[in-house]
């Protein structure tokens, strides 16, 4: 992670994409990421559906890296820059900059390289003066690696305890925290996750019979082989091949009969066999 605010910004406003108004987030309508409590802080008064991408990134700019002087940051490391921007997008400035002071005083050997830090949120000169001491102690290179994955390490542990504390988060919104799933909805009936199986199954099986004929193909053109052996090696596959596709089948009839997304239900008794269809349930 790195680069210009205007590299940080449009990757960001690309991520976040458009309108989402996710029922489990407590931020309400966003667009480009922008919730609408922010926007109607920094002015836009228009519907949230129409916020312009320019205002998104005039947003960006001013409230999490200009505001929280994250450009005074950015001339020490682009670097710890960019993930403090990121880090203050989604979990607010004030709490990117605590992470930093927090990260900076856990890596300070025993108050030899500078004072310990209030985690106070702000950043100002004792920040900024430990920030300069922690790299000219640690190295440039090696000193920002070791921030980033300090910084990275408090970010994931807040996101555990906002999943733990919220259950509705915990399932829709972690992964992605605000849009990744809504991409890849689970499925809400039986006969969505029958589908969803049976098309990973088919799947699968193409692939695996694909490869197969290909081998098969690939052994008879190499040439030099009998008519004997040419036999051979087609027997061997075809039988192979069907064997798979047999396999399968017993697999598709398990799931029908009673798997744990079969839309039917089997009972054997002394009348016979006989198969019941369920309905979906969500």
């Amino acid at each position: 992670m790195g680069g210009s605010i205007d590299e940080l910004v449009e990757e960001l406003i690309e991520r976040e994409g458009g309108y989402v108004n996710h029922p489990a987030d407590r931020g309400g309508p966003t667009c480009w990421g922008i919730t609408e409590a922010v926007a109607r802080a920094h002015g836009y008064r228009g519907s949230m559906r129409k916020l312009p991408r320019e205002e998104a990134a005039v947003i960006y700019r001013r409230l999490y890296w200009l505001r929280p002087q994250l450009d005074a940051v950015a001339e020490r490391s682009q670097a710890v820059a960019a993930e403090l921007f990121d880090t203050g997008v989604n979990m607010g400035p004030a709490v990117a900059v605590a992470f930093l002071q927090r990260a900076l005083t856990a890596l300070n050997r025993n108050d030899r390289d500078y004072p310990d830090l209030t985690p106070d949120g702000r950043i100002g000169p004792a920040t900024l003066g430990a920030l300069d001491r922690f790299f000219a102690a640690r190295g440039a290179a090696s000193g920002e690696a070791v921030l980033r994955r300090a910084l990275e390490a408090l970010q994931g542990e807040r996101y555990i305890r906002l999943a733990e504390r919220r259950p509705a988060t915990k399932r829709s919104c972690t992964a992605g925290w605000r849009t990744a799933l809504d991409k890849f909805p689970p499925p809400q009936t039986f006969a969505e996750g029958q589908r969803l199986i049976y098309g990973w199954l088919a799947c699968g099986a193409g692939m695996f019979c694909g490869i197969m004929a290909m081998a098969m193909v690939a052994l008879l053109m190499w040439g030099g082989w009998s008519n004997g052996e040419e036999h051979t090696i087609v027997v061997i596959f075809g039988c192979t091949l069907g064997g798979f596709i047999a396999a399968m089948a017993a697999v598709m009839i398990g799931l029908l009969v009673g798997g744990p997304v079969g839309r039917f239900k089997g009972a054997a008794g002394r009348d016979g066999i006989s198969l019941e269809a369920e309905d979906d349930r969500p």
